[in-house]
């Protein structure tokens, strides 16, 4: 069972901009992550309605791809009818992150980056969102492992998050939805944040060097839900943030490769 004990070097401007203070020698246990087939494995989140409009919004993943995709795939999704995506981030066939940023518009945003991901290899991927910023740029950035990545857009990224998906609709971890666009890895530490945009700082601080850090110790912790896949049995993946947004686990199965 991974123990992770953090060191002075990493507590550089703790307390500021939600940079976490966590004591010199405490340490966070990471057991476990999810597996995920490739095929239909999925986590069925809560539902995908947002309770008022929403400006700002933040978004946490740990990905780690088995296998180059042979298409399109998603490791997170919040979509609804009609393939209307409130937010959607994933990886292409030529291991890119992409991502999707709208209301339902065919000219919503949508973005491909830049690195190509290394398979076997875990990577801290982060989407922020301001709805006040200019362009597509200034709306939307993509940290991956702690660093601004590149990305090119089509289509134009919105001024506020969809607010309404429609009856029945829910937030999907593995897949855009059900058996469509399936992610094949391993996923950990799933975290979301609306009406928050994190920093460079905050970014820099959660990928923590490759060592996953407890988001909870965060002065800006996860303020929608926070899935740690530390079960390590069962259906159920606990909404560690108390709001009660737990998501229900079919098909993917616990694994002890985790980031570390």
């Amino acid at each position: 069972m991974p123990t992770y004990t953090f060191t002075p070097s990493i507590l550089r401007g703790a307390g500021t901009r939600g940079v976490p203070e966590i004591p010199v020698g405490s340490s966070y246990e990471n057991p476990f992550s999810l597996n995920f087939d490739g095929t239909d494995d999925t986590v069925v989140g809560p539902d995908a309605n947002l309770a008022s409009a929403t400006t700002q919004g933040s978004w946490s993943t740990w990905i780690n791809l088995t296998e180059a995709p042979s298409g399109d795939v998603t490791f997170f999704a919040r979509r609804g009818a009609n393939n209307n995506h409130g937010e959607l981030w994933g990886v292409n066939s030529s291991r890119k992150l992409i991502g999707n940023v709208g209301t339902g518009n065919a000219t919503d945003g949508d973005y491909i980056g830049t690195t190509v991901l290394s398979t076997g290899t875990w990577h801290n991927v982060i989407h922020t969102y301001d709805g006040s910023g200019t362009g597509n740029d200034g709306r939307v950035k993509v940290y991956l492992n702690g660093t601004l990545e590149t990305i090119n857009w089509t289509g134009d990224v919105p001024a506020n998050l969809l607010q309404n998906q429609g009856a029945g609709r829910a937030y999907s971890i593995g897949s855009a939805t059900g058996t469509h666009r399936a992610f094949k890895g391993l996923i950990d530490e799933v975290a979301v944040w609306y009406g928050t945009t994190l920093t460079s700082e905050n970014a820099s601080a959660i990928y923590n060097e490759g060592v996953p850090t407890d988001l909870l110790s965060f002065d800006i912790n996860p303020s929608f839900l926070y899935y740690k896949f530390n079960e390590g049995s069962g259906t159920t993946a606990i909404d560690a943030t108390g709001n009660g947004n737990d998501g229900t686990i079919n098909g993917a199965t616990y694994s002890t490769n985790v980031p570390a």
